[in-house]
């Protein structure tokens, strides 16, 4: 098993969400970048990966421990958390910045599970794939039980499971338990992870 030197990477308090850590929030986001690392390839030395929706940048710094040559970056919408990554990960930059709007070019652009926050998925996979050479992609699907407030049909529509196939050097799939709240159940949510060859 691999071991990256990322001190204080689970340190609950750090978190600006109670509910979603204390539901393994930070744990099932880890295990996702972990995936993520089997995936993406080799980097060139210098090479650009840029992280949306990166919240208390503990992702991004597991790929920055992981791949130390590489130029990491973490970007979210909420200024709290970017406040917080940047206290957290100070040797990592980190900016305010949406998926849906970006117009930053890297080499590697990951997109966690933000796709379920935009309206417009398809077309922001199309823009994002503009502006790197590899996208990397995960999403919740609706093959099992799923959160609820999310953009859900949008991702399980045909006309976005083709877009993004048509791209794909990778796909997989996991299924995760989690809660997330503590009056409510376990649950088991599907995931797609999926590798996209970019334009640039």
């Amino acid at each position: 098993m691999r071991h990256y030197d990322i001190p204080g990477c689970l340190d609950h308090q750090h978190s600006t969400n109670f509910e979603w850590r204390e539901a393994g929030g930070g744990i099932q986001s880890l295990c996702f970048y972990l995936s993520v690392l089997d995936v993406i390839g080799p980097v060139d030395d210098k090479g650009t990966i840029h992280d949306y929706g990166c919240g208390m940048g503990d992702g991004i710094a597991l790929i920055q421990a992981a791949i130390p040559h590489a130029l990491c970056r973490g970007f979210d919408v909420d200024g709290e958390r970017i406040a917080g990554a940047r206290n957290r990960w100070p040797t990592i930059p980190f900016q305010i910045g949406n998926v849906a709007t970006t117009g930053r070019k890297a080499d590697i652009i990951m997109s966690i599970h933000t796709l379920e926050h935009v309206p417009n998925a398809l077309s922001v996979v199309s823009r994002l794939r503009s502006l790197c050479k590899s996208l990397v992609i995960v999403y919740p699907d609706l093959t099992h039980e799923a959160r609820g407030g999310h953009s859900l049909e949008a991702l399980a529509a045909d006309e976005f499971c083709e877009g993004v196939k048509e791209h794909a050097t990778h796909m997989s799939h996991y299924v995760t338990a989690r809660r997330y709240s503590h009056d409510e159940p376990l649950m088991l949510e599907g995931n797609n992870l999926f590798v996209l060859e970019g334009e640039r």
